[in-house]
């Protein structure tokens, strides 16, 4: 009777110590999973990608982002108005590239972004530069862009005025440029180069070398960032 006693008591001491442990290895895997949890907002200062010598931090890719998300909201309101993340997370088969629609919206956003970086420089070696209504134009243009973000966004993507009129005079700059480019060279298969290049590191595109941050791929959700993240 005794031993039987004694015998149960151990097994409530090895019952309670065994349920402590997994109350410890529960906890400690949600702070793991916490810990590593991707904030968008605590890297905007992180490079997404470098082109040559030039390179776009999360900070200024959300013109990028911001762009290519509202091109493709306003295409998921219509494809299902209750529900629009059903269409970002459409599965498209296309063979070697099949994928999301999130992943596709960020490769283009990123194809977008390379081919600023690449034909502005090629803008620049060649003596290109904006006039004054160029500037004006530009001026207007990240004033309209920016009128367009609201409060959360803004906070969201750190984008600032100055910022994005940077980025617009960039663009109009390499509209410029790109008139007299695509007069004078082959552009077939052009952006399927761009994109092969941007799905790995040190690749060498327009002689431009290509590196991104496959990190930031790997955890940034398009259809999330400034739209659908209620």
């Amino acid at each position: 009777m005794k031993d039987r006693k004694r015998y149960n008591q151990i097994a409530i001491i090895i019952s309670f110590i065994a349920l402590l442990l997994l109350m410890c290895y529960l906890f400690y895997s949600k702070w793991q999973k916490e810990k590593n949890i991707f904030v968008y907002e605590e890297h905007l200062d992180d490079i997404v990608v470098t082109v040559g010598e030039q390179s776009v931090t999360l900070r200024e890719f959300g013109y990028y982002i911001a762009k290519m998300e509202k091109d493709v909201q306003e295409k998921a309101l219509i494809y299902n108005p209750k529900d629009p993340m059903e269409y970002w997370n459409v599965h498209f088969s296309a063979g070697l590239d099949s994928g999301y629609m999130f992943e596709y919206a960020w490769n283009y956003a990123l194809a977008d972004c390379v081919c600023d970086l690449i034909f502005v420089q090629k803008a620049k070696d060649g003596g290109y530069s904006l006039s004054d209504n160029g500037y004006k134009q530009a001026k207007i243009q990240a004033e309209e862009f920016y009128a367009m973000l609201s409060a959360e966004q803004i906070e969201k993507t750190g984008l600032t005025i100055d910022l994005i009129k940077k980025i617009e005079e960039r663009r109009l700059l390499v509209q410029l440029y790109t008139k007299s480019f695509v007069g004078e060279n082959e552009l077939s298969g052009y952006i399927d180069n761009i994109m092969n290049c941007i799905s790995g590191n040190n690749s060498t595109v327009m002689e431009a070398e290509v590196i991104c941050n496959e990190d930031m791929k790997n955890n940034i959700r398009m259809g999330t960032i400034t739209v659908n993240c209620n």
